[in-house]
Parts: C-alpha cells; structure tokens; sequence
C-alpha cells in the first residue's frame, strides 16, 4: 500500500498550510504491478483515481489500450471504432474506466457516440495511434478553452512496462 498525496508549491517552507495535502489517497501496488495515478476533477473537486496497468508483454502486432472518461461536459457515451467495426465501451460516464484492451496495432478513428440517441449520434472523432507492443492509456478530457465550439479532447500516454529492479510502479498525469 502506497499514500498518494498531492501538495500545493509552496515558497514559505515553513508554512504549516504548505503540508496539508490538497488530496490524498491510498492505493495498493501488487509485486510486479503497475499503476498510473490521474490526478483529475471530475466535476466533484480534485480526485486521485488509480489506473492499474497490464504490464505482460504483448503480442506482435497487438496494442493494449485503456480509456477514463474524463470529460462532466460529455453524455452517457459509447465508443465505437467505426472503422475497425469494434464498439470499445458501451454507456461510458465520467469517472468510468474501460480496459485494458488488448488490439491490433495501427490507426484508429474512435467516435464517441450519444448512448442515449435513438440513432448513432456521433459528438467527435479521436484520431488514435495504436503502436504494436505498446500500453496506451487514452484520458477523454474537457476541452482546453470552453466556447471554442469542441466538446471534448484527449490525452493519450504510453503505458510503463519497462521497469527498474525495486521500483514502485506507480506513475502520475495531471490531467
């Protein structure tokens, strides 16, 4: 079990508001496992969410992908790769995580669909890269500047599967 805790920068050392954590979480690390930590608001004020990682190796030719649904802005969503012919989430709301996936490497257009439409109602297209024997893990974000006509937008990092002997995997995004 690790504490994960995130403090504001403060220039005043010896200020004891400068050691009160902002956030602060417990998450366990299984031997050999991996976790990213997204340090997110999903509408409620700043949360740590865990995100545990596959570290096994992955086939010629495969990517492994996970998805959070980052973004309050969005409605109950479905993702669908319409050009692979693969729905990756149904009913996907902030908060919830999907994966991770195991896929075949290469391009991707990920439509993210209004799950309640009566008909495909599609809000974006997410042009993604999947690179053979990679972790990736996609974060569906709001929009960097609001009123600029986009709904939402994404975030995508590589997963960590090299390791150093004795390492806690533990990596953080600042989504």
């Amino acid at each position: 079990a690790v504490r994960i805790s995130l403090r504001t920068v403060d220039d005043t050392v010896n200020n004891p508001q400068a050691a009160a954590p902002i956030v602060t979480t417990i998450v366990d690390v299984t031997p050999g496992g991996v976790i990213s930590v997204l340090a997110i608001d999903l509408g409620r004020g700043l949360s740590l969410l865990p995100v545990r990682e596959d570290p096994s190796p992955l086939a010629v030719g495969t990517s492994r992908l996970t998805i959070i649904q980052a973004n309050p802005g969005l409605p109950t969503i479905n993702i669908d790769a319409t050009d692979k012919r693969l729905r990756l989430a149904n009913d996907m709301n902030v908060g919830d995580l999907i994966g991770p996936l195991d896929l075949p490497a290469g391009r991707y257009s990920l439509d993210l669909n209004d799950a309640k439409a009566s008909n495909v109602t599609t809000i974006t297209s997410l042009p993604t890269n999947l690179t053979g024997q990679v972790s990736n893990i996609l974060v569906l974000l709001p929009p960097a500047t609001l009123g600029t006509g986009s709904i939402t937008t994404s975030l995508q990092r590589t997963g960590l599967t090299g390791r150093v002997e004795n390492d806690i995997g533990v990596r953080f995004i600042n989504a």
